[in-house]
């Protein structure tokens, strides 16, 4: 009977580094999984005075549509308002609920792509949100407003002219704005100044775990 050949030194090394390195990455998963949660859960954006804000504007909209029913020319600029307020926010909650549901076990490049791809999502968001945004946000925000405070039949002879005007030239702006912001993206694409903008417009929650998933991986 032949004997059962020793392993060499250098395999015995090479299989303890691979054990070790398996160990490392279950312990470090599990340290992800019983730390981050709690953490990310108190970081999360919108937080819950801004979802409250939100909800209270829906609900004046929705209480100046009511009073508004019937006369459309105040109705629809409360309507749009109001639209745009609460697509929003379930923009804001659904990115909100994914990265509260993230599974914060998994491998960390697949943590990392999770994260890239709401990043990207809520960029998305607030370029749509500030294109629509600028139109909604000045004139018909102003018609609600002083329809809602006084009652007055704002929107008459000289004022509705300047409204419409004023609506057809914001409206107008917005395809100069977007090529700029090509252009923008096209000089400026890879330098380091551009990534810390999206960091920041994305939110410091984004930020805040991508910090702590470096310092636990």
């Amino acid at each position: 009977m032949s004997a059962t050949p020793t392993p060499s030194f250098e395999t015995l090394q090479g299989l303890w580094r691979q054990d070790l390195s398996s160990a490392q990455a279950q312990a470090s998963a599990q340290l992800r999984h019983a730390v981050l949660p709690a953490l990310v859960q108190r970081r999360l954006e919108p937080g819950p005075a801004s979802i409250a804000f939100s909800l209270f504007s829906i609900a004046l909209l929705g209480a100046y549509c009511v009073q508004q029913w019937g006369a459309w020319r105040y109705l629809l600029p409360g309507a749009a308002l109001l639209l745009w307020c609460v697509l929003m926010l379930a923009a804001a909650l659904r990115t909100r609920a994914r990265l509260a549901g993230l599974d914060y076990a998994r491998p960390v490049l697949a943590l990392q792509r999770d994260l890239a791809e709401v990043r990207a999502q809520r960029l998305r968001q607030l370029r749509w949100g500030f294109v629509t945004g600028q139109v909604l946000w000045v004139v018909p925000f102003c018609v609600v407003l002083l329809r809602g405070l006084t009652g007055a039949p704002v929107l008459e002879g000289a004022v509705l002219d300047f409204a419409l005007k004023g609506l057809a030239w914001t409206a107008a702006a917005i395809p100069l704005q977007w090529l700029a912001w090509r252009a923008l993206r096209r000089v400026w694409h890879g330098h380091n100044r551009l990534s810390r903008w999206g960091d920041a417009l994305a939110g410091d929650d984004l930020a805040e775990i991508q910090r702590l998933l470096d310092r636990l991986q």
